[in-house]
Protein backbone atom coordinates (compact mmCIF):
# COMPACT_ATOMS: atom_id res chain seq x y z
CA UNK A 1 0.00 0.00 0.00
CA UNK A 2 1.60 3.37 -0.88
CA UNK A 3 1.16 6.36 0.19
CA UNK A 4 2.23 10.04 0.16
CA UNK A 5 3.62 11.30 3.83
CA UNK A 6 3.24 15.40 5.05
CA UNK A 7 4.63 16.70 8.01
CA UNK A 8 2.52 19.69 10.37
CA UNK A 9 4.35 20.71 13.43
CA UNK A 10 1.45 18.13 15.60
CA UNK A 11 0.15 15.91 12.93
CA UNK A 12 1.62 13.67 10.33
CA UNK A 13 -0.75 13.13 7.43
CA UNK A 14 -0.70 9.57 5.14
CA UNK A 15 -2.32 10.35 1.83
CA UNK A 16 -3.46 6.68 0.25
CA UNK A 17 -4.77 5.90 -3.06
CA UNK A 18 -7.79 4.97 -1.78
CA UNK A 19 -9.96 4.90 1.41
CA UNK A 20 -9.78 1.09 2.11
CA UNK A 21 -5.71 1.16 1.77
CA UNK A 22 -6.15 4.17 4.55
CA UNK A 23 -8.78 1.58 6.34
CA UNK A 24 -6.96 -1.25 6.47
CA UNK A 25 -4.07 0.86 7.96
CA UNK A 26 -5.74 1.49 10.61
CA UNK A 27 -7.00 -1.13 11.75
CA UNK A 28 -3.72 -2.46 12.13
CA UNK A 29 -2.52 0.32 14.01
CA UNK A 30 -5.14 -0.01 16.39
CA UNK A 31 -4.54 -4.11 16.57
CA UNK A 32 -0.88 -3.39 17.26
CA UNK A 33 -1.73 -0.64 20.17
CA UNK A 34 -3.90 -2.97 21.53
CA UNK A 35 -1.26 -5.30 21.66
CA UNK A 36 0.61 -3.14 23.48
CA UNK A 37 3.41 -2.61 20.79
CA UNK A 38 4.78 0.87 20.33
CA UNK A 39 3.49 2.87 17.39
CA UNK A 40 2.03 6.18 16.63
CA UNK A 41 -1.74 6.27 17.48
CA UNK A 42 -3.73 7.31 13.58
CA UNK A 43 -7.26 8.08 12.78
CA UNK A 44 -9.26 8.11 9.89
CA UNK A 45 -9.58 11.74 8.13
CA UNK A 46 -13.14 12.03 8.70
CA UNK A 47 -13.30 14.70 5.78
CA UNK A 48 -11.05 12.85 3.68
CA UNK A 49 -11.50 8.90 4.11
CA UNK A 50 -8.50 8.50 1.87
CA UNK A 51 -5.69 10.04 4.78
CA UNK A 52 -5.08 8.83 8.01
CA UNK A 53 -3.44 11.43 10.78
CA UNK A 54 -0.90 10.05 13.23
CA UNK A 55 0.15 12.18 16.10
CA UNK A 56 3.62 13.82 15.62
CA UNK A 57 5.89 12.28 17.90
CA UNK A 58 8.95 14.28 19.15
CA UNK A 59 12.04 12.47 17.70
CA UNK A 60 14.46 11.21 15.02
CA UNK A 61 14.83 8.02 13.19
CA UNK A 62 18.59 6.55 14.49
CA UNK A 63 20.92 6.11 11.82
CA UNK A 64 21.97 2.83 10.56
CA UNK A 65 25.92 4.01 11.84
CA UNK A 66 24.14 4.77 15.46
CA UNK A 67 22.23 1.26 15.14
CA UNK A 68 25.61 -0.51 14.92
CA UNK A 69 27.34 1.38 17.05
CA UNK A 70 25.18 1.81 20.01
CA UNK A 71 23.89 -1.88 21.98
CA UNK A 72 21.48 0.32 23.45
CA UNK A 73 19.69 1.28 20.31
CA UNK A 74 20.21 -2.02 18.42
CA UNK A 75 18.57 -4.18 21.47
CA UNK A 76 15.87 -1.50 21.95
CA UNK A 77 14.97 -1.88 17.77
CA UNK A 78 15.24 -5.92 18.65
CA UNK A 79 13.34 -5.96 21.13
CA UNK A 80 10.54 -3.78 19.68
CA UNK A 81 10.51 -6.42 16.72
CA UNK A 82 10.57 -9.43 19.09
CA UNK A 83 7.29 -8.37 20.36
CA UNK A 84 6.14 -7.96 16.99
CA UNK A 85 7.21 -11.54 16.22
CA UNK A 86 5.21 -12.91 19.16
CA UNK A 87 2.19 -11.37 18.43
CA UNK A 88 -0.82 -14.25 17.93
CA UNK A 89 -1.35 -14.73 14.01
CA UNK A 90 -4.47 -14.73 14.96
CA UNK A 91 -4.70 -11.18 15.84
CA UNK A 92 -4.18 -9.83 12.21
CA UNK A 93 -5.54 -12.75 10.22
CA UNK A 94 -6.16 -10.70 7.09
CA UNK A 95 -2.84 -9.93 6.78
CA UNK A 96 -1.08 -11.55 3.43
CA UNK A 97 1.93 -14.09 3.27
CA UNK A 98 5.18 -12.19 3.15
CA UNK A 99 6.31 -12.29 -0.60
CA UNK A 100 10.13 -11.70 -0.16
CA UNK A 101 10.19 -11.60 -4.17
CA UNK A 102 7.50 -8.91 -4.14
CA UNK A 103 10.11 -5.92 -5.12
CA UNK A 104 12.51 -8.02 -7.06
CA UNK A 105 10.25 -9.00 -9.72
CA UNK A 106 8.96 -6.09 -11.71
CA UNK A 107 12.80 -4.24 -10.54
CA UNK A 108 14.45 -7.59 -12.53
CA UNK A 109 12.44 -7.80 -15.29
CA UNK A 110 13.14 -4.20 -16.15
CA UNK A 111 16.89 -3.88 -15.87
CA UNK A 112 17.27 -7.51 -17.16
CA UNK A 113 20.22 -8.61 -14.85
CA UNK A 114 21.09 -12.01 -16.15
CA UNK A 115 23.85 -12.69 -13.37
CA UNK A 116 21.34 -12.19 -10.76
CA UNK A 117 18.27 -14.13 -12.30
CA UNK A 118 20.79 -16.72 -12.39
CA UNK A 119 21.54 -16.75 -8.52
CA UNK A 120 17.85 -16.40 -7.47
CA UNK A 121 17.11 -19.29 -9.73
CA UNK A 122 20.00 -21.61 -8.42
CA UNK A 123 19.39 -20.80 -4.36
CA UNK A 124 15.24 -21.09 -4.71
CA UNK A 125 13.18 -19.29 -2.84
CA UNK A 126 13.84 -19.43 1.35
CA UNK A 127 12.24 -22.60 2.77
CA UNK A 128 8.97 -21.91 4.50
CA UNK A 129 7.70 -20.52 7.54
CA UNK A 130 8.31 -22.91 10.83
CA UNK A 131 4.27 -23.57 11.58
CA UNK A 132 1.18 -22.29 9.96
CA UNK A 133 0.96 -19.10 9.26
CA UNK A 134 3.88 -17.94 10.64
CA UNK A 135 4.43 -14.85 12.62
CA UNK A 136 3.43 -11.21 12.17
CA UNK A 137 6.60 -9.87 10.04
CA UNK A 138 7.05 -5.93 9.75
CA UNK A 139 8.04 -6.90 6.03
CA UNK A 140 10.27 -3.76 5.14
CA UNK A 141 12.01 -3.90 8.22
CA UNK A 142 15.05 -0.82 8.15
CA UNK A 143 16.56 2.05 10.49
CA UNK A 144 14.16 4.03 9.18
CA UNK A 145 11.14 2.43 9.96
CA UNK A 146 12.43 3.30 13.69
CA UNK A 147 11.74 6.66 15.64
CA UNK A 148 13.55 7.34 18.81
CA UNK A 149 11.72 9.99 20.73
CA UNK A 150 13.43 12.79 22.89
CA UNK A 151 12.54 10.14 25.98
CA UNK A 152 14.99 7.39 24.59
CA UNK A 153 11.87 5.14 23.93
CA UNK A 154 11.69 3.47 20.54
CA UNK A 155 8.80 3.47 17.90
CA UNK A 156 7.91 1.46 15.14
CA UNK A 157 7.06 2.97 11.98
CA UNK A 158 5.11 2.31 8.43
CA UNK A 159 3.15 -0.81 8.77
CA UNK A 160 1.82 -0.66 5.52
CA UNK A 161 3.61 -3.98 4.50
CA UNK A 162 2.64 -6.46 7.57
CA UNK A 163 2.46 -9.62 6.72
CA UNK A 164 2.82 -13.69 7.81
CA UNK A 165 6.23 -14.89 7.21
CA UNK A 166 9.21 -15.90 8.89
CA UNK A 167 11.20 -13.45 11.55
CA UNK A 168 14.62 -14.49 9.49
CA UNK A 169 12.50 -12.02 6.94
CA UNK A 170 12.70 -9.09 8.95
CA UNK A 171 15.99 -9.59 10.63
CA UNK A 172 17.48 -10.22 6.98
CA UNK A 173 16.35 -7.37 5.00
CA UNK A 174 17.54 -5.01 8.43
CA UNK A 175 20.65 -6.47 8.08
CA UNK A 176 21.02 -6.21 4.43
CA UNK A 177 19.64 -2.19 5.12
CA UNK A 178 22.75 -1.63 7.99
CA UNK A 179 25.51 -2.92 5.89
CA UNK A 180 24.68 -1.34 2.56
CA UNK A 181 23.79 2.59 3.90
CA UNK A 182 25.97 4.82 2.63
CA UNK A 183 29.29 5.71 4.62
CA UNK A 184 29.14 2.29 6.24
CA UNK A 185 32.80 0.65 5.92
CA UNK A 186 32.86 -2.40 4.00
CA UNK A 187 29.54 -1.18 1.74
CA UNK A 188 28.65 -4.30 -0.19
CA UNK A 189 31.11 -6.76 0.98
CA UNK A 190 30.75 -10.11 2.16
CA UNK A 191 32.82 -10.34 5.75
CA UNK A 192 31.12 -7.21 6.92
CA UNK A 193 27.90 -8.04 5.69
CA UNK A 194 28.07 -11.10 7.41
CA UNK A 195 29.59 -9.51 10.20
CA UNK A 196 26.21 -7.11 10.32
CA UNK A 197 24.08 -10.42 10.05
CA UNK A 198 25.51 -12.03 12.96
CA UNK A 199 25.39 -8.68 15.24
CA UNK A 200 21.74 -8.37 14.36
CA UNK A 201 20.97 -12.10 14.58
CA UNK A 202 22.62 -12.38 18.04
CA UNK A 203 20.92 -9.00 19.74
CA UNK A 204 17.35 -10.47 18.26
CA UNK A 205 18.17 -13.57 19.97
CA UNK A 206 19.24 -11.98 23.51
CA UNK A 207 15.70 -10.46 23.06
CA UNK A 208 13.75 -13.13 22.26
CA UNK A 209 15.72 -16.49 23.55
CA UNK A 210 12.65 -18.72 23.17
CA UNK A 211 13.16 -17.93 19.14
CA UNK A 212 15.26 -20.68 17.24
CA UNK A 213 16.98 -18.41 14.40
CA UNK A 214 17.42 -20.89 11.29
CA UNK A 215 20.73 -18.79 10.33
CA UNK A 216 20.43 -20.85 6.83
CA UNK A 217 16.76 -19.00 6.05
CA UNK A 218 18.16 -15.87 7.57
CA UNK A 219 20.80 -16.11 5.36
CA UNK A 220 18.61 -16.50 2.17
CA UNK A 221 16.45 -14.00 3.06
CA UNK A 222 19.26 -11.77 3.29
CA UNK A 223 20.77 -12.16 0.29
CA UNK A 224 17.46 -11.78 -1.38
CA UNK A 225 16.80 -8.50 0.72
CA UNK A 226 20.57 -7.51 -0.51
CA UNK A 227 19.28 -8.07 -4.26
CA UNK A 228 16.41 -5.78 -3.57
CA UNK A 229 18.04 -3.28 -2.49
CA UNK A 230 20.67 -3.29 -4.99
CA UNK A 231 18.51 -2.86 -7.97
CA UNK A 232 16.47 -0.28 -6.06
CA UNK A 233 19.70 2.09 -5.69
CA UNK A 234 20.53 1.36 -9.41
CA UNK A 235 17.32 2.89 -10.35
CA UNK A 236 18.69 5.66 -8.75
CA UNK A 237 21.95 5.85 -10.61
CA UNK A 238 23.89 4.15 -8.04
CA UNK A 239 25.51 0.72 -9.33
CA UNK A 240 28.10 0.42 -6.78
CA UNK A 241 26.22 -2.34 -5.15
CA UNK A 242 25.48 -3.70 -8.05
CA UNK A 243 28.63 -4.44 -8.95
CA UNK A 244 30.03 -5.77 -5.51
CA UNK A 245 27.27 -8.22 -4.97
CA UNK A 246 27.73 -9.52 -8.50
CA UNK A 247 31.30 -10.04 -7.76
CA UNK A 248 30.42 -12.89 -4.54
CA UNK A 249 27.06 -13.91 -5.09
CA UNK A 250 27.46 -14.96 -8.73
CA UNK A 251 30.63 -16.86 -7.91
Amino acid sequence: MSARIEFSEHVVRKRFRCARHAAVSARRSCALRRAGLRTPACQVDPENPHDLRFERIAGRAPTPAEMMASPTVLERAMALLAQLHRLAPATMPDLPVFDPLLRIRPRLAARGETWMSAVLAAAGPPTGHRGDPGVVVHGDLHAGQFLLDDSGSLWLLDLDDLAHGSPESDLGNFAAHLATAAGVPGRGHREPFEATLALVCDAYARQSPDVGIDRCRLGAYARLALLRRALKLAERGDTELMTRLQDWLSH
